[in-house]
């Protein structure tokens, strides 16, 4: 996977291939334009690989926690469709099982694990965010997420 840095992000941007719901053109500010998935993909994107890292590995990626808290922030995004997780689930060829929230909010509860996310925020984020930025109103934000998205498959039945 290729690292390029096309504008002062919180991260590096990170371009590779891969299938899209929803794709759109994203204009670069020397010329030209990329095919990049919609907020919205991406947003369904960290939420799956959080329920399937909690799962797995038993931790959370803090940088999937902040993308969670940014995507949902800059573009109002509050809720997700179905369809889209379930495009998600498909793609990594998880079961919508994983989509069970104790182990994510038992993870989130660890004070040690809140230190460890502050910590990441304060060394790897752009200042600008970082003085801004409470670690309980990202985790706040994620801990919505996907208290959302479990919700959908218990309403639903899929679980």
């Amino acid at each position: 996977m290729q690292l390029v840095k096309i504008l002062e992000f919180a991260f590096s941007l990170e371009i590779y291939n891969a299938t899209s719901a929803h794709q759109t053109l994203f204009p670069l500010p020397k010329g030209g334009s990329v095919y990049v998935e919609s907020p919205e993909e991406i947003l369904a994107d960290k939420i799956v690989a959080c329920f399937d890292r909690i799962n797995i590995r038993g931790t959370l990626k803090p940088s999937d926690l902040f993308d969670i808290y940014y995507i949902s922030e800059q573009f109002a995004i509050h809720n997700l469709e179905k369809e889209l997780i379930d495009k998600k689930l498909r793609d990594y060829s998880l079961a919508p099982t994983i989509l069970n929230t104790t182990k994510l909010f038992n993870y989130l509860n660890d004070k040690q694990n809140l230190v460890k996310i502050d910590t990441f925020f304060k060394d790897f984020l752009s200042k600008k965010y970082v003085d801004k930025l409470d670690v309980q109103t990202v985790v706040c934000c994620a801990r919505e997420m996907f208290k959302y998205v479990e919700c959908l498959y218990t309403i639903n039945g899929n679980k």
